[in-house]
């Protein structure tokens, strides 16, 4: 179905440009901004998870899979969070970046050059003797 040139002008001056650069993000990596806005108005409005589950009427596995990105909010319990926090809906729809997650083989990468590094500095160590100075120091 496509829509009336019309209608697009007025839904990008209603949600405003950055809104196209939203959908235009990797769906994944827009929940996750979406789960950490969440989050952050939840701790600035000063409540903990146990007490938007009263408020909401929904499970705390929600609200933690939501606020990580794991899960995915409706439309409708959006509109109840945002009215909650007293938050217009468009500073959540368009949550700025987080910081990237590391995946767990950039993080194996990273521990596999520390391990690499910590051989060289023991090699080093070693060839310049400094375990033997050290033990005669201590004598």
């Amino acid at each position: 179905m496509d829509c009336s040139a019309g209608f697009k002008s007025r839904l990008l001056s209603w949600a405003g440009e950055t809104m196209m650069e939203v959908f235009e993000k990797d769906e994944a990596e827009y929940w996750y901004a979406l789960g950490v806005a969440l989050r952050k108005a939840r701790e600035v409005s000063g409540l903990k998870q146990r007490e938007l589950v009263e408020k909401l009427g929904i499970s705390r596995t929600v609200i933690a899979n939501t606020e990580t990105g794991r899960q995915r909010m409706s439309a409708y319990r959006l509109k109840q969070v945002c009215e909650l926090f007293k938050i217009d809906p468009l500073k959540i729809l368009d949550p700025p970046t987080p910081p990237p997650r590391r995946s767990a083989t950039k993080i194996l990468s990273e521990i596999d050059k520390a391990e690499e590094k910590l051989l060289e500095l023991r090699a080093e160590k070693k060839s310049l003797g400094l375990g033997r100075l050290r033990k005669e120091v201590k004598s």
